[in-house]
C-alpha cells in the first residue's frame, strides 16, 4: 500500500511546480532494489527505472519537456512500500 515517506528517506522534488525539468532525490537507508516511476494523470508511465541494490543517496534529473504540461506523480517503490509524490509541470 501507500506509505508516508519516512523522515530519513523523505523524497525531495525540486523545483515543484516546474517547467518540466526537476530533480528527484532521497536516501535509501536499507540496501535493496528501488523502482522510480513517473506517471501522468492518465496513469501512463513516462519514466521507469529500477536501481538494483541501492544503498545511500539517489538523485535524478527528470525532463518531462517532451510531455504535455499537467500533474504527474513520482512513484518510488522501496521493498514493499510505495510512496507517491505529486509534481506540477506548467
Amino acid at each position: 500500500g501507500l506509505a508516508p515517506a519516512k523522515e530519513d528517506g523523505s523524497v525531495v522534488i525540486q523545483p515543484n511546480p516546474s517547467n518540466g525539468r526537476f530533480t528527484v532525490s532521497f536516501v535509501n537507508a536499507e540496501k535493496g532494489d528501488v523502482v522510480v516511476e513517473v506517471v501522468n494523470s492518465l496513469g501512463q508511465a513516462v519514466y521507469n527505472e529500477t536501481v538494483r541494490q541501492l544503498e545511500g543517496p539517489y538523485r535524478k534529473e527528470m525532463d518531462l519537456t517532451a510531455q504535455s504540461a499537467g500533474a504527474y506523480y513520482v512513484k518510488i517503490t522501496r521493498g514493499k512500500e510505495t510512496t507517491s509524490h505529486k509534481v506540477i509541470y506548467r
